[in-house]
């Protein structure tokens, strides 16, 4: 299912009033029991490094739109492999889930917001709902001055309710923001016209990625 908010300043309230309503009537109230463990990305070098993506923690990905396109298809695909529900906040309405077959649209939660203040309200009210494993926050669509407004304690806050929560939150932009993340990764490879042919599978592959891990202070580059 999708729900397309393109909220604008005036209708804020209204807006993430109808998201929560739309959370309640889909998932209800019941949260999961509470575990932490790894969700598997399908990228094989992202893998290797870290086991997945960790589960109640942020993990930053920066880099260019192409790039972070790419990684967060894979990741959707394998999210639906593996039975994972997952939601979408779309900074700036740029995702396409006619791009998604039908069965990984019905797992997905979208979530299309025109403004940084209402993306971060969205991922706010998922992270307290708690029933959604893997949520995707996108700020591609915003410019750097909108998302250095963006106030530390955001961060600080949604790390204070992963850690009750199943949810993994993955934040996508074009350089680092988040302060505290659990793990960042950064890839700022540029594509070449002859990519444009090429297998999602041989990409991924080639796609340079850079692995800092927070709690070890490891930087590895694969």
């Amino acid at each position: 299912m999708s729900l397309a908010l393109n909220i604008q300043p005036s209708e804020n309230t209204q807006r993430m009033e109808a998201l929560r309503a739309l959370i309640t009537e889909r998932y209800g109230t019941a949260r999961p029991k509470h575990f932490r463990t790894l969700l598997r990305t399908g990228i094989s070098k992202w893998d290797s490094i870290t086991g997945g993506i960790g589960q109640s923690a942020t993990t930053e990905i920066c880099g260019s739109s192409g790039n972070c396109a790419l990684l967060l298809d894979v990741i959707l695909q394998s999210a639906s492999q593996q039975g994972i529900l997952s939601a979408i906040i779309d900074g700036g309405n740029s995702f396409e889930p006619s791009d998604y077959n039908a069965l990984l649209r019905n797992e997905m939660l979208w979530v299309s917001t025109l403004t940084p203040k209402s993306a971060l309200q969205a991922t706010d009210i998922l992270l307290r709902d708690g029933n959604l494993t893997l949520i995707a926050l996108d700020l591609h669509g915003f410019g750097p001055s909108d998302l250095s407004k963006i106030p530390a304690s955001t961060w600080h806050r949604f790390a204070r309710l992963l850690e009750q929560s199943n949810s993994a939150l993955l934040v996508f932009n074009s350089q680092p923001l988040v302060e505290g993340c659990m793990t960042r990764i950064t890839s700022q490879s540029k594509w070449s016209v002859k990519a444009l042919g090429a297998r999602r599978s041989e990409l991924i592959e080639s796609l340079p990625l850079q692995i800092f891990k927070r709690n070890t202070h490891e930087l590895r580059l694969v």
